[in-house]
């Protein structure tokens, strides 16, 4: 059986590419179509604000709580 990416546990850039494909596919096409289009964060469809805010929020919270424990 493979390894998978277990031999890269300790790489920052393989780690960090691995979390920014995921983080840009979670978002989706018409998050990236409305962001094209508007240009402004003001301007955006409300779905693709959620998607904004919510993953930042993940992203901030998930840091913290690596932080503390």
């Amino acid at each position: 059986m493979g390894e998978s990416i277990v031999p890269f546990v300790g790489d920052f850039i393989i780690n960090i590419t691995i979390a920014l494909l995921i983080i840009i596919g979670g978002l989706g096409f018409n998050v990236y179509i409305d962001i094209s289009q508007k240009k402004s964060f003001k301007r955006l469809h409300l779905h693709s604000k959620i998607v904004i805010v919510i993953t930042l929020i993940l992203i901030f919270f998930w840091d913290v709580f690596n932080i503390i424990s």
